[in-house]
């Protein structure tokens, strides 16, 4: 497989100096984030990571392998012409993270920023049910919990019976990972949460901190887990605002309000 098909939104905002490659929450394809193009400033390209099993790739597999499917990723996204950040949206933000571990890792181009939202960090434990071991039923309940998946599709029993196994796939990768212990990472990270967030409260959000040596800032919004989806633009914004920002150079991770950076 070469590497733009690991990609979608490549050809978008034919003027932009910087990619922000966006990972997405389990069961998603990178299609979910290419509106972000019309609504971002003309110098940032939203790409969408693709993973098999959804969207142009639906009839392939789903991957089960974590670290290898970090790396197959991490390959790519150091064929990318420019310089690039991270976005990662909970199981994404796990695999971002691991991205940019064997992107630094391997000596390749990182990303000048790593911005994750909805998952606690990786070296905590995960509260997260066996998917393996829910009926249908119990796993569609799960998903409405968290309030992001598409009512037509849940509604859609063929839809359903395609979306069900890529998310499942990427459920089962999220709660089975096993932190080990990796150099801390040299960028700065952003992490961010929606404060009614079931699944990621603000402690296991701020302890992102630990895996780099750069500072780390933790953002809360109004919201549940998919709390940018009703709008995004108040996060693209934020997003758009700490990419074109200096890469900061203070230590600490304090709590941050968009609306006192003027991001919202």
């Amino acid at each position: 497989m070469n590497a733009p098909a690991w990609f979608t939104g490549t050809g978008a905002q034919p003027g932009a100096r910087l990619e922000l490659i966006c990972f997405g929450s389990a069961g998603s394809g990178g299609g979910a984030f290419l509106g972000w193009n019309r609504i971002a400033p003309a110098w940032l390209r939203i790409v969408g990571v693709q993973l098999p099993g959804r969207e142009f790739r639906h009839r392939e597999a789903p991957w089960t392998d974590l670290q290898d499917l970090a790396a197959t990723i991490a390959a790519a996204c150091a064929q990318r012409p420019g310089p690039y950040a991270f976005f990662g949206h909970s199981f994404g933000a796990l695999l971002a993270y691991l991205t940019a571990c064997e992107l630094q890792d391997t000596g390749a181009r990182a990303p000048l920023r790593l911005c994750v939202a909805g998952r606690p960090a990786p070296q905590l434990p995960l509260d997260y049910p066996d998917v393996d071991g829910l009926r249908d039923e119990e796993f569609l309940a799960l998903l409405h919990r968290f309030d992001g998946t598409d009512p037509q599709v849940l509604a859609d029993a063929a839809a359903l019976a395609a979306y069900l196994p890529a998310i499942r796939a990427d459920l089962r990768l999220n709660a089975g990972y096993l932190h080990r212990a990796r150099a801390p990472l040299a960028l700065p990270i952003a992490a961010m949460r929606g404060r009614d967030d079931p699944a990621c409260t603000a402690e296991e959000l701020a302890a992102w901190s630990a895996l780099s040596r750069a500072p780390t800032r933790v953002h809360e919004w109004d919201g549940e887990h998919f709390f940018f989806k009703p709008d995004p633009r108040p996060l693209l914004a934020a997003l758009a605002a700490l990419l074109a920002a200096p890469a900061p150079s203070r230590a600490g991770h304090p709590i941050e309000s968009p609306e006192e950076e003027g991001t919202a």
